[in-house]
């Protein structure tokens, strides 16, 4: 004799399903709020050490696609915020004075790079630019009236790279951010199922 019993486990699989749809929602949602509020977070840890605006650090980000994962059979994407450009001058540092002064009346060219006022050196000038009307800090390299070089001062990615402790703020800022947002879509997702 043989005592058999069926159970009926659609409910239990459909909550599966739902949970493991869920979950790849999360991490796709995750995926795109690093997308769109990572360079934010990382322009504001690089203002904190360096006088640059935001406009000039988002202009050097290109966002990527690095690949993607498997989850679940579901391909969910990764991210790379890559900086890239090349050094910047004097102008993206709240250079002063901004362009020559009149009457040819003697001047001193300083610029806030690093949230101090500094003066670029006692031989700098100021130069109207080719292709914009800002003024460009310039400098003699020899003893003549020329060659004239332009005054340049780091990259972005410089910034990030080799500032003092601006790398390591930016991965601790991204990674609390992040793990909050991811906690939320949790809450939100997962919790439904």
């Amino acid at each position: 004799m043989a005592a058999g019993f069926t159970v009926d486990i659609s409910q239990v699989v459909e909550g599966l399903n739902k949970k493991n749809e869920n979950a790849k929602k999360v991490l796709q949602r995750t995926i795109s709020d690093m997308r769109s509020r990572a360079p934010g977070w990382i322009s504001s840890a690089v203002r904190e050490e360096y006088s640059i605006s935001a406009k000039d650090i988002k202009s050097a980000l290109s966002i990527g696609k690095e690949g993607s994962i498997n989850f679940g059979g579901t391909k969910v994407d990764n991210v790379t915020l890559t900086y890239r450009g090349k050094r910047l001058t004097t102008t993206h540092f709240n250079q002063k004075p901004k362009a020559r002064p009149a009457n040819g009346k003697p001047y001193q060219v300083t610029a806030d790079i690093k949230k101090v006022s500094k003066v670029l050196s006692s031989r700098a000038f100021l130069m109207k630019g080719n292709a914009s009307d800002r003024s460009v800090a310039v400098m003699r390299t020899g003893q003549s009236r020329y060659p004239i070089k332009t005054i340049r001062t780091l990259s972005i990615a410089q910034m990030i790279e080799t500032g003092s402790g601006t790398k390591p703020r930016i991965e601790q800022v991204i990674n609390e951010n992040l793990k909050k947002r991811f906690e939320d879509h949790c809450k939100q997702l997962l919790d439904k199922a």
